[in-house]
């Protein structure tokens, strides 16, 4: 069998997250950094058909907006 790439424990030493000690608590992060990551704007032009693009998901908006350009919040 080829190596790829574990050592002789294999899959038992990958860390998913290196910032959380093994067989500890979570990592706490200060609230203010939770809250600017959940903070986010940006702006979109909505299409003829009033929709707009996000992250390769399809948002319908009012028909009204068809041409104009939003903030998404």
């Amino acid at each position: 069998m080829g190596d790829h790439g574990l050592s002789s424990r294999g899959a038992f030493e990958h860390r998913a997250n290196p910032d959380r000690p093994l067989g500890g608590d979570p990592v706490r992060k200060p609230m203010e950094e939770i809250r600017v990551a959940y903070c986010w704007a940006d702006t979109q032009k909505v299409s003829r058909s009033g929709t707009v693009s996000l992250y390769s998901n399809t948002y319908e908006v009012d028909p009204p907006l068809a041409g104009t350009t939003v903030e998404l919040v």
